[in-house]
C-alpha cells in the first residue's frame, strides 16, 4: 500500500539571481530541466513558487521517496534554511502531472498576499492560513493554466547543464511551476 505525503517546504535561494532569460531565472530554469527528467521517474509531483529569492515548494509522492528527497535537500547547496512549513498524508494527489509549465502569476499572488496584509513574497513570515491560502491559489493557478493553455509540446533534455530557454516559457519576474524541482539530487 503506497503511503502518499504532501510536504510543503520553504528555501532561500543561495545564488545571486541573474537576468531572466525568457522569463526564467537561469539557475531555476536548468533546475527545472533537470527536474522534468526524473520527476515521473520517482512517482513526484507537485508546485513550485519561485519569488524575491524564496522558494515555496509542495511536493507529493510516496512517503519513503519524500523523506529520502527531503534529506539530500538539506544538503543542496543551491539554496539554504530549509523549514518544511507543512506536511498531511493525502489520498490522492492534486498535482499529478509533472510536466513543467510557467505561469505568470505575479499580480495573482501579490493579490493574495495583499489580502492577507503582506507585503512581498517571503514565506519566513507567513502564517498557516497564508500558506494555506497561497498553497490552494497555487493549484487554482495550475488548474486554470491547463484549461486555458493548450499543453506544450516538450523539447528534448539535451544535457543537465543545458542553458537554453524552454519554448514554452510566459514571461513574468515570479513563477509557479507545476512538477518539483528538487528530483534533480536523485540522479
Amino acid at each position: 500500500m503506497v503511503d502518499l505525503v504532501q510536504v510543503v517546504y520553504i528555501s532561500r535561494a543561495t545564488f545571486k539571481p541573474a537576468a531572466a532569460s525568457g522569463g526564467v531565472e537561469p539557475h531555476v530554469a536548468r533546475i527545472l530541466q533537470q527536474s522534468r527528467t526524473n520527476n515521473p521517474r520517482l512517482g513526484l509531483g507537485g508546485v513550485l513558487y519561485y519569488g524575491n529569492g524564496y522558494f515555496f515548494q509542495c511536493l507529493e509522492g510516496d512517503r519513503p521517496v519524500v523523506e529520502e528527497l527531503l534529506g539530500k535537500l538539506k544538503k543542496d547547496e543551491r539554496h539554504k534554511d530549509v523549514r518544511i512549513v507543512m506536511e498531511q498524508k493525502i489520498q490522492k494527489r492534486e498535482f499529478t502531472d509533472w510536466s513543467m509549465k510557467y505561469i505568470p502569476s505575479n499580480a495573482t499572488v501579490k493579490g493574495l498576499l495583499s489580502r492577507l496584509g503582506y507585503k512581498s513574497f517571503n514565506p519566513y513570515e507567513f502564517d498557516d492560513n497564508a500558506i494555506r491560502k497561497l498553497l490552494s491559489t497555487l493549484q487554482e493557478l495550475r488548474s486554470r493554466a491547463e484549461t486555458v493553455a493548450p499543453k506544450p509540446s516538450r523539447p528534448p533534455v539535451k544535457s543537465v547543464d543545458d542553458t537554453s530557454p524552454l519554448p514554452y516559457i510566459l514571461a513574468g519576474g515570479v513563477v509557479l511551476v507545476c512538477g518539483v524541482l528538487v528530483a534533480v539530487l536523485v540522479l
